[in-house]
């Protein structure tokens, strides 16, 4: 489902999505089938492991993933999560990619643009300053580009609603709303 609303997503805005047929975090703590009776009993243990910082084998199986999907299908350009927040498949997302660029930066021929998580940053204001602090004291030449939200914000608010198995519930709306405030910002390494 979540495969098929990211593609759908991808293709509204004129892009193309690329599954790594990897799991995602609730599916590595638990694949399988779940009722609403087994996630109501495991509902913190779950979201601890959601939470939980990706081990090396779990780091090495996304980044060789990343490296075929790149080498069988080259891109432009290649986004990124910054990282914003304490969800392991973000952060995995981004360690495989850096741990890629830093392995084999030829596969990685076009940009590579890291993209603000906004609901995320909103939550956990702190992340993106250090992240960006990391990056840059570790040798990343990043460029910054401001990306204002407010006329884009109906089209941005019509695209989550294609995430539905996301998208908890319309009593979320306003939380996300408050992001409109906020000006979401990527950075393209140079």
């Amino acid at each position: 489902l979540r495969r098929a609303e990211s593609a759908l997503v991808a293709r509204a805005i004129g892009g193309h999505h690329v599954a790594l047929d990897l799991p995602e975090a609730p599916l590595r703590y638990r694949a399988g089938n779940w009722t609403v009776d087994w996630y109501r009993r495991h509902r913190a243990s779950v979201s601890a492991f959601i939470s939980h910082t990706s081990g090396s084998e779990e780091l090495r199986a996304w980044t060789e993933a990343l490296r075929q999907a790149l080498h069988e299908l080259p891109a432009d350009e290649v986004w990124m999560p910054i990282g914003v927040g304490p969800h392991t498949d973000h952060e995995l997302t981004r360690n495989a990619c850096l741990t890629l660029l830093a392995e084999d930066p030829e596969v990685l021929r076009g940009a590579v643009r890291l993209y603000q998580e906004v609901p995320y940053a909103a939550r956990f204001p702190r992340f993106t300053a250090a992240i960006v602090e990391e990056l840059t004291r570790s040798g990343a030449r990043l460029e910054l580009e401001r990306v204002p939200v407010t006329e884009a914000f109906p089209d941005k608010l019509r695209l989550i609603s294609y995430f539905g198995s996301q998208f908890k519930s319309w009593s979320d709306l306003p939380r996300c709303t408050k992001v409109s405030s906020v000006t979401p910002f990527q950075f393209t390494m140079i």
